[in-house]
């Protein structure tokens, strides 16, 4: 299973995929990534902020198309209009999408916390601890 988590903030949008394979008895490391906005001086053939949702969407949907679950939080600068074009874009890869809360840590934290549960709650195979 291919699970990502995102957090979009006013600055920008980060994101972590969880580890493969997920170990039960060792460290998960999580590499978390951050882009920053692009500044846009001109949205080209549309308005600069139909641009700049266009722009939102083709990330989004980049980070996530072969996600089979997706972790979603927004910080409360963000753009209310970046976080519903990232919805639709979710919507059109046809995967889960958890509403979180935003991480100070970002998307890597929010995906360490992630890992964290689903390794409390597997079940362990028969004969180990």
């Amino acid at each position: 299973m291919r699970e990502v988590a995102i957090q979009i903030s006013a600055a920008g949008l980060s994101w972590a995929y969880i580890p493969d394979p997920i170990s039960l008895d060792a460290d998960n490391p999580v590499e978390g990534h951050f882009k920053l906005w692009p500044e846009l001086l001109s949205g080209g053939p549309m308005p600069i902020d139909m641009a700049e949702r266009q722009l939102t969407y083709q990330m989004v949907y980049r980070l996530a198309e072969n996600a089979d679950f997706v972790l979603l939080a927004f910080e409360p600068d963000a753009d209310l209009r970046r976080v519903g074009i990232a919805e639709v874009a979710l919507e059109a890869i046809w995967c889960g999408v958890q509403m979180v809360e935003p991480h100070p840590d970002r998307a890597a934290g929010i995906m360490r916390d992630h890992v964290q549960r689903v390794v409390e709650t597997s079940p362990r195979p028969p004969g180990m601890g």
